[in-house]
C-alpha cells in the first residue's frame, strides 16, 4: 500500500473545496516548516522533552490542517513519547529522522499543487468564504479542538480594512488561549457580516 504523504481531498474538503484558501495555507505552511522542524531539533538536542512534546504539537497541527498525514502522524508519535516517557531519546531521534524524510516527500508534493495551479490566478476570495472559516473557528473554540491561527493568515490581504484589526486580534487571542474575547471577536466580525 502506497504511502500517502498528502491527502489533498481531506484538505479540501475541510477549505470548502477552494483551492485558493488551500494553496494560501500550503505555502505558509511551506513556509513555516523549517523553522518548526528547527526548533523541535534544537529541543531534542537539548533533551528538552516539555519543549518537544510542544514543538511536535505545533507540528502536528499544521500538517493535519493542511493533510499532510505522515508528518501529523509521525509528530503525534513524537508527542505521545515526549509527555510519557523521557527514556526513550533514541527513539524521538528516529521519529524525527523520519520526519525530516517524509517533509522531504511532502514538499515535493505540496509543490507539484502549487505548481499546478494556474499562475496568474487571481487569489481573491468571497465573502463567503471568510465568514465559514470564521465560523469553523468559532465552532472550533465551541468544542475545545486545537485551532491553527496560522489559516487566518491567507484573509490578511484580501479583507476589507474594517476587518484586519478584528482578525490580528482574533490570531493574538487564539495563540494566547484567551477564548473569551476570541468569542467577542467572532461575534464582532460575524455581526458585520449581517449588517
Amino acid at each position: 500500500m502506497a504511502i500517502v504523504y498528502w491527502d489533498k481531498e481531506e484538505a479540501l474538503n475541510r477549505f470548502s473545496h477552494s483551492d485558493t484558501t488551500l494553496k494560501h495555507l500550503v505555502i505558509v505552511f511551506m513556509e513555516c516548516m523549517p523553522h518548526f522542524l528547527e526548533n523541535l531539533n534544537i529541543s531534542i538536542q537539548k533533551r528538552d522533552f516539555h519543549s518537544i512534546s510542544f514543538n511536535a504539537h505545533s507540528i502536528k497541527g499544521s500538517a493535519a490542517n493542511i493533510g499532510a498525514k505522515v508528518i501529523a502522524e509521525i509528530t503525534q508519535e513524537i508527542e505521545s513519547i515526549a509527555k510519557s516517557s523521557h527514556d526513550k531519546i533514541e527513539l524521538i531521534i528516529t521519529l524525527k529522522d523520519r520526519l525530516s524524510i517524509a517533509w522531504k516527500e511532502t514538499i515535493v508534493i505540496l509543490e507539484e499543487y502549487i505548481n499546478s495551479l494556474a499562475e496568474d490566478e487571481e487569489l481573491a476570495f468571497s465573502s463567503e468564504e471568510f465568514y465559514l472559516e470564521i465560523k469553523k473557528i468559532r465552532h472550533s473554540l465551541e468544542h475545545g479542538e486545537f485551532i491553527d491561527s496560522s489559516t487566518l493568515d491567507v484573509f490578511h490581504t484580501k479583507v476589507p480594512n474594517t476587518l484586519q484589526k478584528s482578525l490580528k486580534d482574533l490570531e493574538f487571542y487564539i495563540d494566547t488561549f484567551k477564548t473569551k474575547q476570541a468569542f467577542s471577536v467572532i461575534e464582532d466580525i460575524l455581526h458585520k457580516e449581517s449588517n
